[in-house]
């Protein structure tokens, strides 16, 4: 966000969202307790552990740790007793990588963003060992998030381009149009426009293609502010009208505020006073 003339939507995807609600917390909790305390599979175990600690990664993170470390204990002893060439080790294996991930997420939110990288790029090992390229491309991303945490920017750029050739391999759209949004968000903050232009664009066939509006509506915003960075007026006001259209169509009010903010900032800078105070 330029914190002087105008409002800068800067959104990078993240891999991990949770939107539980209060009940089914509780529900969840209750379904846990039951399976944690019957007869179950290691495997299944950790899982459960893992979605135990889910259940507390923003109350209580320190909680959240301990049903993750519960989980990465169960797969280190799982791995040791099971035979390296089987089903069975790789299974833990890939666990073993989750319960890493996880370790990562929990420092990535506290802002220990160095200590998350090296979770991220430890999983990342083990899913190159086992090549499940799906989640590398999540540890990649993740990283990246990271990077962009402690301003590192070029370090963003290679960890999504990363993401983006893992993604690309396994024809995942979703993940393409993550990694192509972060790396144009990225271009802004390095200042290279005409880049940013061509991730943020390619960003919005590929939201439109996925019939995701909030995606349109928030590569129209970053689009929008690289003009108004670069004083094109004509052309961030092309950008902000039809990001207003985004916004009133998915219920975006708070984007809609910021876009009306910066349409009056473009109003007065092309001499149109009256829109602008009407903006």
């Amino acid at each position: 966000m330029n914190k002087i003339v105008l409002t800068v939507f800067s959104f990078l995807w993240i891999v991990i969202l949770t939107n539980n609600t209060a009940a089914q917390n509780d529900e969840m909790r209750d379904s846990l307790d039951k399976l944690l305390a019957s007869e179950i599979h290691d495997t299944v175990r950790i899982i459960a552990l893992l979605d135990y600690g889910d259940l507390y990664e923003f109350s209580d993170p320190d909680k959240a740790k301990s049903y993750y470390q519960k989980a990465y204990h169960v797969s280190i002893n799982l791995m040791h007793n099971s035979d390296k060439d089987s089903y069975l080790h790789k299974r833990a294996k890939h666990l073993k990588g989750s319960c890493l991930r996880y370790f990562g997420y929990l420092n990535s939110a506290a802002g220990e963003y160095s200590r998350a990288i090296k979770y991220f790029d430890t999983a990342l090992q083990i899913y190159k060992e086992i090549e499940y390229i799906p989640l590398q491309a999540d540890c990649y991303i993740n990283q990246g998030n990271a990077y962009y945490g402690l301003g590192d920017y070029p370090e963003c750029v290679v960890a999504y381009q990363q993401a983006l050739k893992c993604s690309e391999k396994e024809a995942d759209t979703v993940k393409i149009t993550r990694c192509i949004n972060n790396l144009g968000v990225i271009s802004i903050y390095m200042g290279n426009y005409n880049e940013a232009i061509r991730y943020l664009g390619k960003t919005i066939e590929l939201s439109w293609y996925l019939n995701d509006s909030v995606g349109v509506g928030y590569a129209l915003n970053n689009l929008s502010s690289i003009y108004l960075k670069t004083k094109q007026y004509d052309s961030a006001k092309v950008y902000i009208n039809e990001a207003l259209k985004m916004n009133r169509m998915t219920g975006d009010y708070e984007g809609l505020a910021r876009n009306l903010v910066n349409l009056g900032i473009v109003e007065k800078n092309l001499g149109n006073y009256r829109k602008a105070a009407k903006a």
